[in-house]
């Protein structure tokens, strides 16, 4: 039995343990699971749409072994995501689409440390995706058959995605946060979701292009070290994992509060993500993929750095990590250059964002 196989077995049957009390529409599971990809380890993705719930939120458990993530999902906030992440479709395809209301997103946004732009739009594409790829356990008068009918037709729009790829290669800031939006760019006009930092390397392999993997790579682990051993290289971010989980421990211990989190760390999407990601390093780590360990651990000081810009302490990440963004920068910017003309050349200008059939295999 496939680790995936045996998270969907356990899924289907813990799940009326997580309904809620009144207006459940459908429960499903998401991510890795439904993809067919999960490994030991990974969380099990519980959808639980509500009529009753207000705000997204997300509460853990464990059960039979395995963490299991309950995500509470109000009705609208489906189409919500997809009216947000509209400026990247077809204008036809949301036409008809309710006005976007953020106050749907809860515990998915932190108002004191808001994303930029695209990577919101990004961010939402993601989650979107996960709703119409899970695998329905149960569902009311069939509501979540009839949510994916209504977004089945979501479609890229090309000179939106040429638009962003070439803010991409202006841009003054993050190479790693770069080359990640550009991926996650390239997913979703191929209708499909580069989810995390983790699944890099798997990603990358499904696209089975040498110009992209080696660009990308370049780009992230700079031209030494994308082309040296990666046991080093792994060896090296397992030194780095000590120092970089001090710096994400002290963003959570940072006293902040807003009206979505009341001032509780595991109610903070900030916090969450930071520890989210510090994980995904762990795992990556274990799993021999220095891409996606190197930019789980980048997305984890980003996240710890947003919520220390609150706080009046001088925290610093550890030195030897800065300085390895930092070695090499005109050469990975010209490969970020040389990632962003590939994956504008390549394919066709518009994809169908249609959802996978379900894989009864799994």
């Amino acid at each position: 039995m496939t680790p995936s196989t045996e998270a969907l077995r356990i899924a289907r049957e813990e799940f009326t343990d997580f309904l809620e009390p009144e207006g459940t529409l459908a429960v499903a599971v998401g991510g890795s699971v439904a993809r067919g990809e999960a490994a030991v380890g990974s969380d099990i993705d519980l959808l639980v749409f509500s009529s009753r719930t207000q705000l997204y939120r997300k509460d853990r458990a464990i059960t039979q072994g395995w963490r299991l993530e309950i995500h509470r999902i109000p009705e609208l906030l489906p189409v919500h995501l997809a009216k947000k992440v509209s400026p990247l479709l077809e204008p036809a395809a949301v036409l008809n689409f309710a006005v976007a209301n953020s106050h749907l997103e809860g515990e998915k946004s932190c108002p004191l440390s808001p994303r930029p732009t695209t990577s919101s739009l990004l961010g939402a594409w993601r989650e979107l995706r996960k709703m119409l790829d899970a695998i329905p356990l149960m569902q009311e008068f069939g509501w979540f058959d009839t949510l994916r009918n209504q977004l089945k037709d979501l479609r890229g729009e090309h000179t939106a995605f040429a638009m962003q790829l070439a803010t991409l290669g202006t841009g003054a800031g993050d190479l790693g946060a770069a080359a990640v939006t550009a991926l996650k760019l390239d997913a979703l006009r191929r209708g499909t979701v580069f989810s995390k930092a983790l699944w890099a390397e798997s990603y990358l392999q499904t696209r089975d292009s040498v110009g992209l993997t080696l660009h990308f790579s370049t780009t992230v682990l700079g031209a030494e070290r994308s082309i040296a051993d990666k046991a080093a290289h792994l060896a090296w971010l397992e030194t780095m994992l000590p120092p970089i989980s001090t710096y994400v421990a002290a963003a959570e211990a940072t006293p902040l509060s807003c009206e979505v989190c009341q001032g509780l760390p595991a109610r903070c999407n900030t916090v969450r993500c930071a520890n989210d990601y510090l994980n995904d390093a762990k795992l990556a780590i274990d799993r021999g993929w220095p891409l996606g360990a190197t930019l789980s651990l980048r997305s984890a000081v980003e996240y710890s750095t947003a919520r220390l810009a609150h706080s009046s302490n001088a925290i610093e990440v550890a030195p030897e990590w800065s300085k390895f963004w930092e070695d090499g920068t005109g050469a990975r910017r010209r490969s970020l250059q040389a990632l962003l003309a590939t994956i504008l050349e390549d394919g066709t200008s518009s994809n169908p964002c249609q959802p996978q059939p379900y894989n009864s295999s799994v």
